[in-house]
């Protein structure tokens, strides 16, 4: 009995602790939700005071607590609402479709995705819901306005449909149907229309609705007229534009091998169309460009906070089953790098297409060991020592650089020990397998083999150059009486001195057979001696105390190398090895004197420049570089100077006519011969180091306002946009240099028409980085200020998303006085935006800084600082702000409205006038101060250049008494 009362005892005791728990349970519960409503409320507040970025944060807490549940609906909306505010419209529309999964067609949700989408622009999705939210709230009076907006967007775009549809339908039929003889040139208008419909998002998706894949590929097949395969295959690229779907539909329909054939195609306009479509159907497949922003963007994050997580390799985030079909396309080219059936043209397409997208250092495909592991690399090699005049395959006069930078890029890309040695044993097999036989091609083949690595991975060249016997291989070709063997081995013999200490060394031994050669009567090996012998001359560079020949042979050689770029016949092989020659001896000082009086000579540059010759244009970079002095010089200390003289250690010795006046006449010279011709033809490169080169000579030639002009007319701007996109980091801070410099003296409308003015932005933020120079950073901020007078809010919206404002606020706070001053000056051109005024709102102390840098000395840091609160102080919150900043506000006030200049004195009396039109409480504390005093006494100026001086103190003296804090005097005229 006593046993079973214990056991009821233990389970009313178990009962009533359980019951106890789920009280406490219940009472933590209701305070975890009121904890929430209390955020929520908090939330509002902020809100209210317009502290949007605070409210965020609370509406953030709510909606991630669990408990917040009840109050999830209104935070996701109050988010919104702050995210507007905001203008981040895109994640306003994420709060309101969370909200509208909690409660559909509620109004507020509606209201404020309409706003974004308007913001947007995705005019038809606000229009939507706007007419969603009339048919749930009929009263509703705030979406009125916004229907008034959208109606006639969106009858326009319905005329526009109806008018694009129709004039689709009818290219759709001149493009298919079969034409008659005279309906041809009819059908290659249409497919020339199709391609510009096809650049549209909207007209592109109705072309892809009415089967144009399928047709394409049907006319592609049939027509024998080339201009109609080209226009078709045109059509297919713009089709794709990075869309993945689109780009998968497109290749089930092609397939990698008619992708192949087509890029085979003997006719060279299709073939490198053919590459180009191949290229945007692999990027767009894997979604490349969207990794490569969000990688951008991740990078901008981490630099802000470097606690974030690394983003990691854009080729580890590919989708693996669209990767499978990249691999398809990519294993067909592979097959296509030593096919003699294809045409030469189709090859250096197919390398340059590799280069383009395998690397992982370009965030690409990361397909670079892959590469090597399927015998691309080994194909590379021998394609490179394909001998001119009897191919392995057929070839181009390009297409050993393209082996080379693709093969430079590969090792580039290398990670790790077992990556480089993979390299380097391929390299070594094929040179030993080629130098193993006693075959003379194989080894003349071997050897241009080795001169394309020594100038791509110049590294590898070295390892194979110090085998046993190669040298003394070269030396003994070079003696030989083979014309062919001659010129490979001196072709071999002028890549392989790429050092300063190989060089001496070499001098020795090659420079006796040089001389001999220089002396031949074959003019390709005359050329390649005279080459050789620039080459070991010129290993002093442009330090004028060292002589490679002692017998002054420079100079001799220098007017050979200018004779060859005059010949007549205009051999452009012979030209662009005279300009490897120059570009060696134009370190000195005295021969770029020479070179530059010789206009015949630089006009055969310049002219060499625009032929689509690949292998010229580095060397052509390298002269137009060492006659404009556009490399980098090292400031070396005096005092070390002094102590390397003490040490009799050798010091470096300056030319006289290196000094800034003779290098200020040759740019000059240079400019007026058309040198931005030559450099906006070279700038179409892909070479890194050249791109570099020619964007350090256009920011020579931009150090003279008086040739800024010439290089816009002449295209220099948009080249340089092009240059600063893809560049080496040293590059992209030279291009973005000169374009400043444009950008400050020449009118952008001019020298940036249409888009160009919005792209040239980016460039110019990026030179305000804390690593850049301190006049890198002022001619920037010069630049953007000319760009913001230009009453463009696209331009103030692209300033703003690429976190402009940011970097020139940072310049406002610095010691630098005109640093400081161009940092203001900016702001002051922006102020007038609304998107920029609007930080000068909320709690910080902007207005107080700008109203005090009224107080320094410096005039024109007073006249940007009082020109951006006149604009400012036309909203009534930044009035408030100034009569309650400081204490000092009247003092500053008061020395504007005294000021000497005319124009600074205008703009402290337009922000008194400002301040007596805000409200009545701000005029009336203005009315009490000193300010009244100063506004009668400047009323009552009959200066002319202070006449709109005088008209804002007499605007401000009407305003007080239309408040009623003062009268007008009775014995004074009313005006």
């Amino acid at each position: 009995m006593g046993e079973v009362v214990n056991h009821a005892c233990i389970q009313i005791l178990f009962l009533e602790s359980l019951l106890i728990s789920l009280r406490k349970v219940a009472l933590f519960q209701k305070d975890a939700v009121q904890r929430c409503v209390q955020l929520k409320e908090e939330g509002n507040d902020l809100f209210k005071k317009e502290q949007y970025k605070e409210a965020v944060k609370l509406y953030t807490k709510v909606i991630e607590d669990e408990n917040g549940v009840e109050q999830k609906l209104a935070c996701f909306k109050n988010r919104a609402a702050c995210y507007l505010k905001l203008d981040k419209y895109e994640k306003a529309v994420k709060d309101c479709n969370e909200a509208l999964k909690l409660q559909g067609n509620d109004a507020k949700a509606l209201f404020r995705r309409c706003q974004s989408y308007l913001a947007l622009e995705k005019y038809e999705d606000s229009y939507k819901d706007a007419m969603l939210l009339l048919k749930v709230e009929p009263k509703n009076s705030a979406i009125q306005p916004i229907l008034r907006k959208l109606n006639p967007i969106i009858q326009n775009k319905v005329d526009e449909q109806l008018s694009t549809d129709n004039k689709i339908k009818q290219m759709l039929t001149l493009a298919f149907s079969t034409p008659k003889s005279d309906d041809l040139e009819k059908q290659k208008q249409a497919l020339s229309n199709l391609i510009v419909l096809s650049r549209e998002d909207s007209t592109g998706s109705v072309l892809l609705s009415s089967g144009i894949v399928e047709k394409l590929k049907n006319l592609i097949n049939q027509s024998t007229d080339d201009e109609v395969k080209l226009s078709c295959i045109r059509v297919l690229a713009c089709l794709v534009k990075d869309y993945q779907k689109r780009a998968d539909e497109i290749f089930k329909c092609f397939t990698a091998k008619l992708l192949i054939n087509l890029i085979s195609h003997k006719n060279e306009d299709i073939s490198t169309a053919a590459a180009f479509l191949t290229q945007k159907i692999i990027t767009s497949l894997i979604e490349l460009e969207k990794w490569r922003q969000e990688k951008e963007e991740h990078d901008k994050k981490k630099q802000e906070n470097p606690t974030i997580k690394p983003f990691g390799h854009v080729f580890e985030k590919f989708d693996i089953n669209y990767f499978e079909k990249v691999e398809e396309i990519l294993l067909g080219l592979m097959n296509m790098i030593n096919n003699h059936k294809i045409p030469a043209v189709s090859r250096d397409n197919v390398l340059e297409l590799f280069s383009k997208i395998i690397t992982r250092k370009d965030n690409c495909l990361g397909w670079t060991r892959k590469f090597m592991e399927l015998d691309g690399l080994q194909k590379l090699l021998e394609i490179s020592g394909s001998i001119p005049d009897e191919p392995i395959v057929p070839c181009t006069t390009n297409t050993r650089m393209h082996t080379t930078l693709l093969m430079s890029k590969i090792y580039d890309d290398l990670w790790g020990e077992s990556e480089f040695d993979m390299y380097k044993k391929i390299a070594d097999d094929y040179f030993t397998d080629m130098f193993g036989d006693e075959i003379m091609e194989s080894k003349l083949q071997a050897l241009l083999t080795l001169a394309a690595l020594l100038q791509g991975p110049y590294e590898v060249g070295n390892h194979i150059l110090g085998r046993k016997g190669v040298i003394e291989l070269i030396l003994a070709l070079a003696d030989s009486s083979e014309t062919k063997c001659i010129k490979v081995a001196v072709e071999a013999l002028v890549h392989s001195a790429s050092k300063k200490e190989r060089c001496s060394g070499v001098i020795e031994q090659a420079a006796p057979i040089l001389r001999k050669l220089y002396e031949h009567r074959n003019e390709n090996i005359r050329v390649r001696a005279l080459v050789g012998l620039c080459k070991l001359s010129s290993f002093g560079g442009s330090d004028a105390s060292i002589k490679a020949f002692s017998d002054g042979s420079q100079y001799e050689f220098a007017d050979e190398c200018r004779g060859f770029l005059k010949n007549p016949s205009k051999d452009v092989d012979l030209r662009r090895w005279a300009a490897e020659g120059l570009a060696f001896l134009s370190l000195n000082a005295d021969i770029k004197e020479d070179l530059i009086e010789d206009s015949e000579c630089i006009h055969s540059l310049i002219s060499l420049a625009r032929v689509q010759d690949k292998s010229s244009i580095y060397p052509i970079s390298q002269v137009f570089t060492n006659l404009t002095n556009a490399f980098d010089k090292k400031e070396i200390d005096k005092e070390l100077i002094e102590l390397a003289k003490f040490s009799k250690q050798h010091v470096p010795e300056e030319h006289e006519k290196d000094g800034a006046k003779f290098v200020s006449n040759r740019i000059k010279k240079l400019v007026e011969f058309g040198i931005t011709n030559a450099l906006v033809s070279l700038s179409s490169t892909e070479s890194q180091a050249t791109r570099e080169a020619i964007a350090r000579v256009f920011l020579a030639c931009t150090e003279d306002i008086k040739h800024r002009g010439l290089i816009v007319q002449h295209g220099g701007a948009k080249a340089l946009l092009n240059l600063h996109k893809d560049n080496t980091k040293q590059g992209k801070v030279k291009a973005a240099h000169s374009l400043a410099k444009i950008a400050i003296t020449t009118n952008p409308e001019i020298a940036f028409p249409g888009q160009r003015m919005v792209e040239v932005v980016r460039p110019l933020i990026s030179l305000l980085g804390i690593d850049n120079t301190a006049l890198e950073n002022f001619e920037a901020l010069m630049a953007l200020t000319n760009l913001a007078s230009m009453n463009d809010d696209s331009i103030v919206k692209r300033i703003v998303s690429e976190k402009g404002l940011t970097y020139i606020e940072h310049y406002v706070y610095e010691e630098h006085d005109m640093l400081r001053r161009a940092a203001v000056e900016c702001f002051c051109n922006l102020v007038q935006y609304e998107d920029v005024a609007k930080i000068f709102l909320g709690e910080n102390d902007r207005v107080k800084l700008f109203l005090l840098y009224c107080t320094e000395e410096d005039e024109a840091l007073v006249r940007a600082a009082s020109g951006a609160l006149a604009v400012l102080t036309s909203e009534e919150e930044i009035c408030r702000r100034v009569v309650s900043c400081t204490e000092q506000w009247i003092e500053i006030l008061g020395l504007l409205a005294s000021h000497p200049k005319p124009d600074i004195q205008h703009r402290g009396l337009f922000i008194i006038q400002n301040l007596t039109s805000s409200s009545k409480e701000t005029c009336s504390r203005v009315i009490e101060s000193v300010l009244f005093e100063a506004l009668q006494a400047v009323s009552r100026i009959e200066e002319p250049d202070r006449k709109n001086s005088k008209l804002c103190a007499m605007e401000g003296l009407k305003n007080a008494r239309k408040y009623g804090l003062i009268q007008a005097n009775p014995d004074l005229d009313e005006d």
